[in-house]
């Protein structure tokens, strides 16, 4: 026994002190046991991102990260956000930054550019619309053939994301475990 281990043992009652290292012991088994069940329950819930929503879950992340932040911070972290898009010259990927902010109602009378009618159809997808539901501005067929154009470019480009995220996690799993992963394919 060490010189240290003496000191910290030496006129203790040993049965008492192995007592209180199982009764530690099983403690720490009973946490990590929950802890483990919490986490499996997290991943269930974690699987629900991709399967109900088709959302990768590092998009819902941000998405949860954005949530949890007070209207102050928010509002700072957007701006960052735009200020390092704009100077880094990641001019696209900006758009969502673009939903957040008012936007002025077009004139009474106005239409809708042929532009803003794509960006109206891949809204109207993502919202879960169907093709044919036309807002009420979008009246010329050149329109209405925009606004088809975006939503099923939208629809397009989520079948996409979803077999690349398909594809992403059958190599995740086939990393992981090979054998499982061949088993199971």
């Amino acid at each position: 026994m060490s010189e240290g281990m003496a000191e910290t043992t030496a006129g203790h009652n040993s049965k008492a002190r192995a007592g209180v290292i199982r009764k530690i012991m099983g403690d720490l088994d009973s946490v990590d046991s929950r802890i483990a069940e919490l986490q499996e329950e997290r991943k269930g819930i974690k699987g629900r991102i991709k399967a109900d929503l088709g959302m990768k879950v590092a998009d819902f992340n941000v998405l949860r990260r954005f949530y949890q932040l007070e209207d102050d911070p928010r509002d700072m972290l957007f701006d960052v956000l735009r200020e390092g898009f704009k100077a880094l010259s990641i001019g696209s990927q900006s758009s969502f930054l673009e939903a957040i902010d008012p936007k002025p109602e077009p004139a009474k009378g106005m239409l809708p550019t042929i532009e803003e009618c794509k960006d109206n159809g891949a809204l109207s997808f993502r919202l879960g619309k169907a093709v044919d539901d036309f807002p009420e501005t979008i009246k010329t067929k050149a329109r209405k053939e925009a606004y088809i154009e975006g939503w099923e470019m939208a629809k397009a480009a989520k079948l996409a994301n979803e077999a690349r995220d398909a594809i992403e996690a059958d190599a995740a799993a086939f990393e992981e475990d090979p054998e499982e992963a061949v088993a199971e394919a």
